[in-house]
Order: structure tokens, then C-alpha cells, then sequence
């Protein structure tokens, strides 16, 4: 195992719980697969089509621009 891995999912990290909000912006492709089986009532999306971000949004992750 590489130094500092953590057997703790993601998604337990990030504090997502049930019926949680997500929002994805800039985030790399597959991010959301890499964050697993997601609890009961979340829901993940990247934008609105109009860009904007659903206001009851619990957790943004913000992607790194290059």
C-alpha cells in the first residue's frame, strides 16, 4: 500500500450523506465513478444547463484549473 492511503471510502470523507446534493465544477472525468456507490437520495450533476448551481447544494468539488 503507498504511504498515507486510507481504507476510509471517499464519499465518508467528503461527509456525503443521504440525500445530499452534489454538484461537480471543473471536476476531471470518471470523478464522480471514483466516488462510488452514493447513499440513498443524493444525487450528483455537474451544472444546471444554464451553469448555475442548485442553491440546496450540500457539497461543491471544485476542479483544479490547469
Amino acid at each position: 500500500m503507498p504511504a498515507g492511503y486510507s481504507q476510509t471510502p471517499l464519499i465518508k470523507k467528503l461527509g456525503i450523506k443521504s440525500g445530499h446534493k452534489i454538484v461537480l465544477l471543473g471536476a476531471p472525468d470518471g470523478y464522480a465513478e471514483q466516488l462510488g456507490a452514493m447513499p440513498p437520495g443524493s444525487t450528483v450533476r455537474r451544472t444546471h444547463r444554464d451553469g448555475s448551481v442548485d442553491p440546496r447544494t450540500a457539497i461543491a468539488v471544485v476542479g483544479a484549473s490547469e
